[in-house]
């Protein structure tokens, strides 16, 4: 029951995500290498008697956990094939997708719906590597169009429940860090991995009180079906929420990727609020 309220929650309250999903931006980057993605007549079929003509697209996540386009092209209901871009690893921003980075796709309809693809099988990313796609689950993104807000500009709580899954990468706070987030006062630090569904779900989290502090950011449990974890090279998205429920999205530096068994030691940390003063339908308290 609380996978259930954890997967409402982020897909009627979270803003961001929802922002981020359906500002979407299908044009990509041809960064010279990539993995191929093989829709099978099977699955295209399945996908266009739901959603028609339109585009479907590929989105890796970027430092800001937004999603960025790596592959797209329109779609009239027959097989297709996508050359997913990798990151190049010569210019300094993330471009593609990193090895072993969860695949996120995304389907729009010519009215400019916005859909989550779930495909099986559902591969993640290897340069040079190719999936062929047998079928897909298909949900909607509530764009909103409603007219409340929630507790003007306070956001429902965050969930910082999360999975212990038995393999982990450690990210620790230094002082540096941690002084820098100290003017926000006492809360709770999260850090989010995007499920098969394009949502945000806790994979880790650790009260703090001003000083450093360390997280258990759990990798994903590969025995399992659903996604319950982070993948390798998985951006890890980063918030806060002080003990009176304002909420905050955090830019530590370094901003290291996922790595199994790995430490990432933080020496700075940057913030932006987060407000739910917007019009978003099913924005309401949890």
């Amino acid at each position: 029951m609380k996978k259930s309220f954890l997967f409402l929650v982020f897909t009627l309250t979270s803003i961001n995500l929802v922002k981020a999903q359906c500002d979407l931006s299908f044009e990509y980057v041809n960064t010279g290498t990539n993995m191929t993605a093989f829709f099978t007549p099977l699955a295209a079929s399945s996908i266009y008697d739901e959603l028609g003509d339109g585009t479907i697209g590929s989105f890796y996540t970027d430092a800001d956990g937004s999603f960025i386009c790596a592959a797209s092209v329109a779609f009239n209901g027959a097989q297709i094939q996508l050359a997913v871009m990798a990151d190049d690893s010569t210019s300094p921003e993330k471009d593609g997708f990193s090895s072993g980075e969860s695949i996120n796709w995304f389907y729009e309809t010519t009215d400019g719906s916005i859909f989550a693809i779930a495909p099986s099988p559902n591969d993640n990313f290897t340069i040079n590597g190719i999936s062929f796609i047998q079928s897909a689950s298909i949900t909607e993104i509530d764009c909103g169009g409603g007219d409340d807000s929630v507790n003007g500009d306070q956001c429902p709580p965050l969930d910082f429940d999360f999975v212990n899954t038995g393999s982990n990468m450690t990210l620790f706070i230094t002082p540096p860090g941690a002084s820098a987030l100290s003017s926000l006062g006492n809360g709770t630090i999260g850090v989010y991995y995007i499920d098969n569904g394009g949502q945000q779900l806790c994979g880790g989290a650790s009260a703090f009180t001003g000083s450093q502090v360390q997280i258990t950011a759990m990798a994903d449990d590969s025995t399992s079906p659903e996604k319950d974890g982070f993948s390798a090279g998985e951006t890890i998205v980063w918030k806060f929420e002080d003990n009176n429920g304002n909420q905050y999205n955090l830019t530590p530096s370094p901003q290291d990727g996922f790595a199994l068994n790995g430490i990432s030691f933080i020496s700075g940390i940057s913030y932006d609020a987060i407000s739910c003063a917007v019009d978003v339908e099913g924005c309401t308290d949890a």
